[in-house]
């Protein structure tokens, strides 16, 4: 990923884990880097399973996002 496009915005969707959530909304980021920050807050406290897509149009599912904030 290119310094421009972690520096640029980004979409996260947080998909909850509750069956009483009716609809989800994406919300725009100020950057990639914040996205992950709030992905993985999510990841860790079990909110729910997010989803990012980068400005250039790179999505991050889940398991991709699992592996990237596990890596060093």
């Amino acid at each position: 990923m290119s310094r421009e496009e972690l520096l640029g915005p980004a979409t996260l969707t947080v998909w909850p884990h509750s069956i009483e959530a009716k609809a989800v909304e994406p919300r725009e980021m100020e950057s990639l880097v914040v996205a992950l920050e709030e992905a993985a807050t999510a990841l860790r406290s079990g909110e729910g399973t997010p989803w990012v897509i980068t400005s250039a149009g790179t999505m991050l599912p889940p398991d991709l996002l699992r592996t990237l904030l596990a890596s060093p």
